[in-house]
C-alpha cells in the first residue's frame, strides 16, 4: 500500500481495532545461523516506522495470535528507510501515531 492510503480496517470481521507504531529494523545482510559473538547491529541496514494493527477478537478467538496480525493491510510500513549510520545502537527515539489527523 502506498504511503497515505487508508487501511482495511475488515470491519465484517473485525470488531475493533488497536495500532501500535513501532521502531522497523530492515536487516541487510542474511543471518542464518549465525556465528555466536557476531553483534546483532553488523546485520543492520536501516530502520522505518510500522504500525502493528491488531484485531483483537480474532486474536482471542483463535490460539494462534497471528490471525488477528495477518490480514491484508495490518503492517503497514515507511515511506522513507534512514540507514544505520544515522544513529546511535540501538536508537532512542520518541515515535508516536496519530489517526486521523
Amino acid at each position: 500500500m502506498a504511503d497515505g492510503e487508508e487501511i482495511d480496517g475488515h470491519l465484517d470481521i473485525v470488531d475493533s481495532l488497536d495500532y501500535e507504531a513501532e521502531l522497523a529494523v530492515i536487516i541487510g545482510q542474511g543471518c542464518k545461523e549465525c556465528k555466536a559473538g557476531r553483534r546483532f547491529f553488523e546485520y543492520v541496514f536501516g530502520y522505518t516506522i510500522l504500525n502493528d494493527m491488531s484485531a483483537r477478537n480474532l486474536q482471542t478467538s483463535h490460539k494462534q495470535w497471528y490471525f488477528g496480525k495477518s490480514l491484508d493491510d495490518f503492517t503497514p510500513i515507511g515511506p522513507w528507510i534512514v540507514t544505520k549510520d544515522e544513529f546511535k545502537n540501538p536508537p532512542a527515539l520518541p515515535i508516536r501515531s496519530y489517526v486521523n489527523g
